[in-house]
């Protein structure tokens, strides 16, 4: 019933027409199923937080599946708007295998029958990977031939206009009708356990009533468009300490 009723609701776009309005207030009691997608780095992976967290403010008691790079799942655990974070190993679909390891990825995700997709990477794989999910509204960016066959619902991604979060709002048009309020800011729920192991790290620094000054500093970046030379976390340092 959810995906029969999903699939006549994306015929019609989002209005604000009191009709329309009706149709999705209607709709939203089916909606019990939505997957985001976002295999990129870490940073780009929160920031994708405030689109889910609107998500769960719009479709209250929808379970929201969110995908992540390998490596990345622990972080978005135990978010309170994330049903199940499902982690994607990019590396398994390479060589001879590909296609096979893409297929088999497709009939895992339409066993999980998602009433919407919201593809947040930008890449002809993760498009491919939407249109197996089998869900009825699939929701992309503008961009190429695959995000075409692949989205029935595209927006511009607005690159040089737009910061990231807003970019990925921008996901949410052909879903949330305008006057619905977006979350702007991701909002970070970390597992109990990594906050104790954070406490005790601490603990450990602590000399006698001394509370400790912490500086973390992560010199690095897989873009080497990114990386920032070496004297400059060293000024950073010393300025700090």
């Amino acid at each position: 019933a959810g995906n029969a009723s999903a699939s006549v609701w994306i015929n019609g776009s989002v209005s604000t027409t009191s009709a329309e309005k009706a149709v999705f207030q209607n709709a939203i009691r089916f909606m019990k199923r939505i997957a985001v997608w976002n295999t990129a780095f870490l940073g780009d992976a929160v920031l994708t937080l405030p689109l889910i967290q609107t998500l769960a403010d719009a479709f209250p008691g929808a379970e929201i599946d969110f995908y992540v790079r390998r490596g990345l799942g622990p972080l978005f655990e135990a978010h309170p708007s994330i049903h199940a974070v499902h982690e994607y190993d990019k590396r398994r679909i390479a060589g001879n295998n590909r296609l096979s390891a893409l297929l088999k990825t497709g009939r895992i995700l339409g066993g999980r029958r998602y009433d919407i997709w919201i593809g947040a990477h930008p890449s002809p794989r993760s498009a491919l990977l939407a249109r197996l999910s089998g869900a009825p509204l699939r929701v992309g960016y503008i961009g190429g031939p695959v995000a075409a066959l692949c989205y029935n619902r595209r927006v511009s991604r607005r690159f040089s206009e737009l910061h990231e979060i807003e970019r990925l709002l921008e996901l949410l048009k052909p879903i949330l009708p305008p006057e619905t309020p977006r979350q702007p800011w991701p909002e970070l729920t970390l597992p109990s356990a990594a906050l104790g192991k954070a406490a005790a790290f601490r603990e450990s620094l602590r000399q006698g009533d001394q509370e400790p000054v912490l500086l973390g500093l992560h010199p690095g970046s897989v873009w080497g468009t990114k990386r920032w030379l070496p004297s400059g976390f060293a000024e950073i340092a010393r300025r700090e300490t």
